[in-house]
């Protein structure tokens, strides 16, 4: 049988100080009946994989302090540009820190649609009209009381409701049956402004590989909780995101809501909701924007409107020669690309990312003289040990 780790028998904490390493527990697979001795047979068991879980958590913030130094430090000049990322892209594909979800960018284009809909509108209201044009088509009130309740996931905001929301946090803070688990300080970590953009990336790349170890002792101990149920036995609390909206739009948002829900008759959730509500935006008004078809609408177009630099994620907004009119390229189609402003502007009008080939299969990049295929996720332990032996 899996045995409960642990964490008192090493002093997690004061370990922590000096390796910023968590500690070795043998995360062997559970089965149901070890969970049910392991949970329901002993108070003391669960209370170390409590307190393992809540002290792991406050080890990866730590962690994440420090991450997030380093990412400022690379805002600073131009060491984004030497390193060919945009900050979000290598936050995401270097650092593995939260990849966007396939739902998030279907919305992101159906605001941005319906922004050249609606010229000046706010974001609030963008999504809005969203809203209005599946409730509009399937919702069974053409025009939603904004009197009505808005439901579990929309619901307006009452006097009061901050003081109460304080009162819960601070009742929080006296829950006698949680552990007092010390908290963690960050490491010790400097980015100097002396340092290079390459310095930055290698200290981060180490940062990321210790929060990915991190990350596998929360989700033991998170998948351990959860399948033993201890959450339902121990906990009544949850939480929500909460974001502020006029009433006239939560409600429109809200009828919409339900009527995703009412067509598929299905709970699903807030974020797949808006997921639906925006390919419906798209599939009604992507093909009635009439664009100016110039010469850079044409090179965006072929390029599926992305910039073309390798492992970017962002939109093209610019049309780039390849070979700069300047040594005499000309405005043939092949020999343009679409590209976001911050790699056209500033890494290769900078002088640190360059595209050499004929456009749109036959590119070659470089960054700093270097062959360039994307951003490299940081090695895992076990495979830096492989590259230097």
């Amino acid at each position: 049988m899996a045995a409960a780790p642990d964490p008192a028998a090493r002093s997690p904490w004061e370990a922590w100080r000096t390796s910023h390493a968590p500690p070795p527990v043998d995360l062997a697979p559970l089965t149901g009946r070890e969970l049910d001795v392991w949970f329901r047979g002993g108070e003391p068991e669960a209370d170390a994989c409590e307190a393992l879980l809540v002290w792991a958590g406050r080890a990866r913030g730590a962690l994440d302090v420090a991450i997030a130094e380093g990412l400022d430090a690379l805002r600073q000049g131009e060491r984004l540009a030497e390193l060919g990322y945009h900050l979000d892209d290598y936050a995401r594909e270097v650092l593995d820190l939260r990849k966007r979800a396939a739902q998030r960018e279907t919305l992101d284009e159906a605001l941005a649609l319906a922004g050249e809909l609606l010229p000046g509108a706010t974001r609030a209201e963008r999504l809005e009209a969203i809203a209005q044009e599946f409730a509009g088509a399937y919702a069974g009130e053409a025009d939603p009381d904004q009197a009505r309740v808005l439901g579990a996931a929309v619901r307006q905001l009452r006097p009061g409701d901050d003081a109460r929301a304080a009162a819960l946090e601070e009742e929080t803070e006296r829950w006698a049956a949680l552990p007092a688990i010390p908290d963690v300080a960050a490491p010790d970590v400097r980015f100097y402004e002396t340092a290079t953009a390459h310095d930055v990336d290698a200290r981060l790349r180490e940062l990321a590989v210790q929060r990915a170890e991190w990350e596998d002792l929360i989700g033991y101990c998170a998948l351990a909780v959860r399948k033993s149920q201890l959450h339902r036995l121990r906990m009544r609390a949850w939480g929500k995101l909460a974001a502020p909206l006029a009433l006239r739009i939560a409600a429109v948002l809200a009828a919409a809501v339900q009527a995703v829900r009412d067509r598929t008759g299905k709970p699903l959730p807030l974020g797949t909701c808006l997921a639906v509500l925006a390919q419906h935006f798209l599939d009604t008004w992507k093909g009635v924007v009439k664009r100016n078809r110039s010469r850079s609408r044409k090179v965006r177009d072929r390029d599926a409107g992305h910039c073309q630099v390798p492992g970017c994620s962002h939109r093209a907004v610019d049309s780039h020669h390849v070979l700069f009119r300047s040594q005499g390229g000309g405005d043939e189609l092949d020999n343009q690309i679409g590209l976001c402003r911050f790699h056209h502007l500033r890494c290769i009008h900078g002088g640190y990312l360059r595209v050499v080939g004929r456009a749109p299969d036959g590119l070659r990049w470089f960054l700093g003289g270097r062959p360039c295929s994307g951003p490299r996720a940081a090695a895992a332990p076990w495979e830096a040990d492989r590259a230097h032996g």
